[in-house]
C-alpha cells in the first residue's frame, strides 16, 4: 500500500513488484493535474497514457492506464511495471 486516500476518488493506490511507491506518487501527479482532489474522479479520466519518471532509475517510461468494470484502475509499462488504484 503507497498512498491511502488521496482523493480524486480513490481510496488505495499501490504498486506490483517492478515498481515502487515513488514512482507510484509521480504517475498519481502526473494522472491528476488539472484535476480538483474533491470533486473530480480520476476514473473519469481512464484511458490514457502518462510519461512518468522514476525516482529510483531517472528514467522515463510510458505508463498506460485503463478502468474495468469493477473501478479498479491499473497501469501498466515502463519495464514491467504495474500500478493499481482503486
Amino acid at each position: 500500500l503507497c498512498i491511502h486516500g488521496d482523493g480524486f476518488g480513490l481510496n488505495v493506490v499501490t504498486t506490483g513488484a517492478n515498481a515502487s511507491c515513488d514512482f507510484a506518487s509521480e504517475l498519481l501527479e502526473a494522472a491528476t493535474t488539472d484535476l480538483n482532489p474533491t470533486e473530480q474522479s480520476l476514473r473519469d479520466t481512464m484511458p490514457q497514457a502518462f510519461e512518468v519518471t522514476s525516482p529510483v532509475t531517472n528514467q522515463t517510461y510510458t505508463m498506460d492506464c485503463s478502468n474495468d468494470a469493477r473501478n479498479l484502475i491499473t497501469c501498466t509499462g515502463g519495464d514491467n511495471a504495474v500500478v493499481y488504484m482503486y
